[in-house]
């Protein structure tokens, strides 16, 4: 997972899993695909106008399918 992927996913259109309040900070979860093609899992925060990034992971089956059912 690379900070390029995250930024692809977020400008993507997304699907906005989950919302949190941790430690007086927003996060969000959002499960969005790459241009290659690889669906992903990302959590980040807005922080002084600009995005960080939480971390990132592959999706697995389950969310892979969910996220191409949606696109159908």
């Amino acid at each position: 997972m690379t900070a390029g992927e995250l930024e692809e996913l977020i400008d993507g259109e997304p699907d906005y899993l989950e919302y949190q309040e941790r430690e007086d900070e927003e996060r969000y979860k959002v499960l969005g695909v790459t241009k290659a093609g690889r669906v992903l899992i990302g959590i980040w925060t807005p922080r002084e106008g600009k995005v960080r990034a939480v971390t990132a992971y592959a999706a697995n089956r389950a969310y892979q399918a969910l996220y191409w059912e949606n696109r159908e």
